[in-house]
């Protein structure tokens, strides 16, 4: 398949995104936890259930082991809690604290402190643009 130049602008314009997003909205200060620290808290929250490591790793793709190593330092600071499934001993699930939950409404609450800089167009546009994106990422494969 040959690669438009409209193709290739939307690539570049992606490739540009995710570090202008995290400069502007990851905050080290309150919590010390790096930006993957914090998407791991964030995925943990948006779960129904506890997950497991693996369903975690996979829906975030990173392997076990990273994972682990992350899952680690979060336990540390009290963050995440492990705890092994009553049915079958072997998976660990993941429980976010309510100090994990908090730190994730304090990143959530600088957002939208941030994003109050913006004037009303501004915010609409940001909103119609943001949704138009998540609705067309569901479709990609």
């Amino acid at each position: 398949m040959m690669m438009t130049a409209e193709v290739g602008c939307i690539a570049d314009s992606f490739i540009r995104l995710l570090p202008l997003f995290y400069e502007k909205f990851h905050c080290r200060k309150r919590s010390d936890l790096t930006s993957l620290q914090m998407h791991i808290l964030e995925s943990l929250v948006q779960c129904r259930e506890n997950i497991s490591m693996t369903q975690l790793s996979l829906k975030m793709d990173i392997c076990k082991q990273q994972l682990t190593t992350l899952i680690c330092k979060l336990e540390e600071k009290k963050f995440v809690e492990k705890k092994q499934d009553e049915k079958d001993r072997r998976i660990i699930k993941l429980i976010i604290t309510e100090k994990g939950v908090e730190v994730v409404k304090e990143h959530w609450h600088d957002i939208c402190t941030k994003l109050q800089s913006l004037d009303k167009d501004e915010l609409a546009d940001l909103e119609y643009a943001a949704s138009k994106m998540v609705k067309i990422m569901q479709k990609i494969n």
